[in-house]
């Protein structure tokens, strides 16, 4: 998950109360999920954390644009588990033959049949 910039791991941002990790994770469940700030205020409280929902709004506008800002930015990840698809498509002369993919359906480069890769 990301976690927004502070200096020190365990410190608050500057006027906040709560630690970076906790506003993080308040922020990325109302942005990923589809939920309302009530929905939370209940999930942080059932980790053991009393805040009200009027503050998880506060936090998701002060920091949701960060957070959006660093997964536009973050690279996209490979998965373990890749499975190869063997085809043969002719398109122009040049003969395509494998096209490969991880389990989040992310495309590998395939290769043609003298082996360049496309």
């Amino acid at each position: 998950m990301l976690v927004l910039e502070v200096n020190d791991a365990s410190a608050s941002p500057k006027g906040y109360r709560f630690p970076k990790v906790v506003i993080s994770h308040a922020v990325y469940l109302y942005h990923r999920l589809p939920i309302s700030y009530r929905n939370v205020q209940e999930l942080l409280f059932e980790r053991g954390i009393d805040v009200s929902h009027e503050t998880v709004r506060a936090w998701c506008v002060r920091f949701g644009p960060d957070l959006a800002e660093a997964l536009r930015h973050r690279k996209p990840q490979q998965g373990r588990v890749w499975h190869l698809d063997e085809m043969r498509i002719v398109m122009g002369g040049v003969t395509l033959l494998t096209v490969a993919s991880d389990q989040r359906a992310w495309r590998g480069a395939g290769r043609t049949a003298t082996g360049n890769t496309l």
